[in-house]
C-alpha cells in the first residue's frame, strides 16, 4: 500500500520505521512501450518465481533493455524458458554495466546476447497488437532488431510518499533510503535502525 504520509502513524506509535522499497519499473519515454508484449522485468520475474515454470509465456526472440542484475536474470531466464533469442540491449558500453561480472558471465554462457551502444528509439507493432521489433540508435545510425517480446529493465522509481527525515522518531532504511541496493544492504540498515529505536524507547544501550 503506498502511503501518502506517515503522520498518522506517528501520532500513534513513539517510533516508526519505513522499509517500503521502491516503486515500479521506470518507463522507458518511447513510442511503442504501452504494446502487448512488453512487460516490466519485475513482473516478469515474478510470475516465473510464482507460477510453475512451463505457465510463464516468453517471445521466440526476446529484448531486455537494461544491464543491472535484474536485466541478467530476466534475459538468462527468457533463455531458458526457450526464447530461440535473448538479447541485452543497452545504451552504454559494456565497461558501464552495472550488473556483477560473474552474472555476465553465466548470461554469456546461457548463450545470451549483448548489443552495447545502442539506445532504444521506439518499439515497432505487428500490426496485429504485438510487437516485431526495437528501433535503436547506434553509431552507425538506426536499426531494428527483431523481436516478439521486449522485457524492460531500467530500474525503479520512487515510492509517492512523505517521509520526514528531520523527525526523530523516523527511521528509514532498505531501497528507498539508499535508492537500491543489494538485500545484505537492507538487512544491515534495519539492524541498525532496531538498535537506535531500541536505545531511544530505553535510554539504555543498544542491543
Amino acid at each position: 500500500m503506498t502511503i501518502a504520509s506517515i503522520d498518522p502513524l506517528l501520532s500513534q506509535y513513539d517510533a516508526v520505521f519505513v522499509g517500503v522499497g521502491l516503486g515500479g519499473t521506470k518507463r522507458l519515454g518511447i513510442p511503442g512501450e504501452d504494446l502487448p508484449g512488453v512487460v516490466d522485468a519485475l513482473t516478469f520475474i515474478e510470475h516465473l518465481k510464482t507460477h510453475p515454470y512451463r505457465e510463464t509465456t516468453v517471445g521466440r526472440r526476446v529484448v531486455v533493455i537494461g544491464a543491472g542484475n535484474t536485466a541478467i536474470d530476466a534475459v538468462t531466464q527468457a533463455k531458458r524458458l526457450g526464447a530461440a533469442a535473448a538479447t541485452i540491449v543497452y545504451r552504454r558500453s559494456e565497461a558501464d554495466m552495472p550488473c556483477y561480472h560473474y552474472e555476465y558471465e553465466l548470461a554469456k554462457r546461457d548463450g545470451c546476447g549483448f548489443r552495447f551502444n545502442a539506445a532504444p528509439q521506439r518499439i515497432i507493432g505487428n500490426g496485429s497488437g504485438g510487437v516485431s521489433g526495437l528501433e535503436v540508435r547506434t553509431d552507425l545510425g538506426s536499426e531494428t532488431i527483431p523481436s516478439d517480446m521486449v522485457i524492460v529493465a531500467i530500474g525503479q522509481g520512487e515510492r509517492d510518499f512523505v517521509v520526514p527525515r528531520n523527525d526523530p522518531r523516523v527511521f528509514v532504511g532498505g531501497d528507498c533510503a539508499n535508492g537500491g541496493a543489494e538485500i545484505v544492504n537492507a538487512a544491515a540498515e534495519g539492524v541498525v535502525a532496531a538498535k537506535r529505536i531500541h536505545e531511544m524507547l530505553t535510554g539504555g544501550d543498544a542491543m
